[in-house]
């Protein structure tokens, strides 16, 4: 058999063996988060436990099936106005599914300096644990605002929760709390962890939070939009230092049951749990958008120092675009997409992103929610890097690269009004799949067809430059 037939069917047996209770998502909640508990995901593909598999260490990235064609020698299949699309993905509103979104437009603005400010201007009003203030307001955020040490510490316990394979690594072990059954079978210990950081701060419907300057952002809590709230945008912040290499230690930015959101521009880094996470509730008219997800940590799932904890959409009747975002040592879930057994998995369109310096797992599709991948480039590494981290023929992707986009032509053409992006990457061609049920599930959808047709891509070969020119904060936002 070959090495890596051989390799990929180690990684399958992993999975299937992995149980189906699973960390990260949204079926358990970490303690003091004032979230619901829910069921466990409906596929084993989207568990969120990692694949506890680690690449024979005589596998090296020439065992990875590679394509000959390199970027430089790829011609461009359609003629585009590079300018004119350039200025349509970076015009200051938000384009795709979030494309109505106004968020606190026309409302007060309000300036904030502390943790106390920031969190009465993002929700004033509570019924419970749901918050209720409905007022437009921007709020502006123009420093760095440092929630650490502002809520105490918490001891709790828990244990190691890195991959077996990781003391001949340069990375530090990344622990997980004892949170359901994860820590069955290994030795529970003492872990301190910031409580402010299991605690995100709440965001009323018609609410936008900006930072002014590159510059502005929040440390060691993150957000939390839900429970029926819309129309919220969350722009030119960076939100770093959640109780990092600690799962279940908080998430940057929770969407749980709320609609109209954008997310842009912003910088994430050095999160214990998840840096973006959709679900159980809905999560629908949503751009996500120019933001950097900065997998760099001293801990790591391998412990290589990069993040497998990144984005997990599983989110009920997800609508979501996924647009000029950089996935920067990431190690998994970039993105990872999945539903509760009895959830509607919907749509998640990514658009012109880029992966750089990756490992193992990319995008990891399933059988349960549509994933249209247009005009991304995946870096060429030399490391143990799967693009599209496919384990399943029912998977939901249809992902065109350059030598299939001539197969396309008439299926885009009639599903968006539009031709299709290729996507670049060096290796593992056979996962760019075409599956045509996406296209027919566009087609029938009118919301999803006009999302997605009115979001033209850039060719893959201009994107590296693009993303790195316009993800996360900018001194001077539009």
């Amino acid at each position: 058999m070959h090495r890596k037939a051989l390799i990929r069917n180690v990684v399958l047996t992993a999975i299937l063996a992995a149980s189906l209770t699973a960390c990260g998502g949204n079926d358990s909640k970490a303690p003091g988060s004032n979230l619901v508990t829910a069921t466990t995901l409906s596929s084993v593909h989207s568990s969120p436990t990692p694949v506890s598999v680690e690449p024979p260490a005589s596998v090296t990235s020439s065992d990875i099936k590679t394509s000959s064609t390199t970027t430089s020698q790829v011609a461009r299949t359609r003629p585009v106005d590079v300018k004119a699309i350039t200025s349509a993905l970076n015009s200051g509103v938000p384009i795709g599914f979030g494309a109505a979104t106004t968020g606190g437009a026309g409302g007060e603005v309000v300036t904030v300096t502390t943790p106390e400010e920031l969190r009465r201007a993002l929700c004033s009003t509570f019924d419970g644990a749901t918050c209720t203030d409905k007022t437009p307001r921007i709020v502006q955020v123009k420093s760095l605002i440092d929630f650490i040490n502002t809520e105490g510490t918490t001891a709790g316990q828990g244990c190691t929760y890195s991959h077996n394979a990781c003391t001949s690594k340069s990375g530090k072990q990344e622990r997980i709390l004892e949170w359901g059954n994860y820590c069955t079978g290994s030795a529970i210990f003492p872990i301190n962890y910031d409580t402010a950081g299991t605690k995100p701060l709440a965001i009323g419907s018609n609410k936008t939070v900006i930072g002014i300057g590159n510059t502005a952002g929040i440390k060691g809590k993150g957000l939390y939009i839900g429970g029926g709230s819309s129309n919220v945008i969350i722009r030119n912040l960076s939100i770093t230092d959640i109780n990092e290499g600690i799962i279940w230690g908080g998430d940057a930015i929770t969407i749980d049951g709320a609609s109209k959101i954008w997310i842009d521009h912003n910088y994430f880094s050095r999160i214990g749990r998840q840096m973006i996470v959709t679900g159980w509730g809905a999560a629908t008219a949503t751009t996500i958008s120019n933001n950097f997800f900065d997998g760099q940590t001293e801990y790591g799932h391998y412990c290589n120092d990069k993040h497998y904890w990144v984005m997990l959409l599983i989110g009920d009747q997800q609508e979501i675009t996924l647009l000029g975002n950089r996935f920067h040592r990431t190690s998994g879930r970039s993105p990872e997409t999945g539903k509760r057994e009895s959830g509607t998995g919907g749509i998640i369109h990514m658009v012109n992103n880029l992966y750089t310096e990756n490992y193992f797992m990319g995008v990891s599709p399933t059988p349960d929610v549509n994933l249209l991948i247009e005009g991304t480039y995946f870096q060429p590494t030399g490391d143990y890097f799967f693009p599209i981290f496919t384990t399943n023929d029912m998977d939901l992707a249809y992902a065109p690269l350059d030598e299939t986009l001539p197969l396309t032509d008439a299926s885009c053409t009639a599903a968006l009004g539009r031709a299709c992006g290729p996507s670049y990457s060096q290796t593992e061609h056979s996962s760019f799949r075409l599956n045509s049920q996406v296209l027919s599930a566009v087609a029938s959808n009118p919301t999803w067809r006009n999302a997605i047709s009115t979001v033209v891509p850039l060719h893959h070969n201009e994107v590296s430059e693009y993303v790195t020119k316009n993800a996360g904060p900018q001194t001077n936002l539009k």
